[in-house]
């Protein structure tokens, strides 16, 4: 039969098992260290394709994420500044039209802000169907169009429609898009 561990042992082999443990935690973090420390961090950077007229800037309605694999097929090798990847639109949501829909609006605005970069156009289409139901100029930085008409006469009432913005480089290039919900009333 075996004897009891006195208290004294009992301490010494925990304390000896906990400066074990402490020594391999520590060798570990060491070697995920040095691992690591040689690799250089990939940046993860969103590149937007063009794609179809309902949600052009997209791939099947998403952007397309830069990988290791395909970063010599994007070629993206420039920094973006933050004011670029920003959109300020200076809008009303709710517009009204008089009967008809095809007469100017008495409140619809829309504005490019002077906080963005890039010019914009925008789309209007109606949620139920996907019509479109106006198509804006391009939009320079700081300009705005007021009372303009729909291109599409709407029955009297409310109608739930989608304006994407599309900002579009120098060169008139899509580069990415953002979408805003607005209420359409017709009188």
């Amino acid at each position: 039969m075996k004897k009891p561990l006195s208290k004294v042992k009992k301490r010494v082999l925990m304390i000896c098992g906990c400066v074990t443990a402490v020594a391999i935690v520590a060798a570990a973090v060491i070697v995920a260290y040095r691992m690591g420390a040689n690799r250089e961090i990939e940046p993860i950077v969103q590149v937007i394709e063009r794609g179809s007229v309902q949600r052009a800037g997209t791939v099947g309605g998403r952007g397309v994420l830069l990988t290791p694999e395909n970063m010599d097929a994007m070629r993206v090798g420039e920094e973006i500044s933050p004011r670029a990847t920003h959109f300020t639109t200076s809008m009303n949501t709710h517009w009204i039209f008089p009967n008809g829909s095809t007469q100017a609006s008495s409140n619809a605005t829309v504005g490019n802000s002077t906080f963005n970069y890039y010019t914009v156009y925008f789309d209007v289409f109606l949620i139920e169907t996907g019509e479109l139901l106006y198509a804006s100029p391009f939009m320079p930085v700081g300009a705005r169009v007021e009372g303009f008409a729909l291109e599409v006469e709407l029955p009297p009432g409310s109608h739930n429609a989608i304006a994407i913005f599309h900002l579009v480089d120098d060169d008139f290039e899509e580069i990415s898009d953002v979408s805003i919900n607005i209420a359409i009333h017709v009188e």
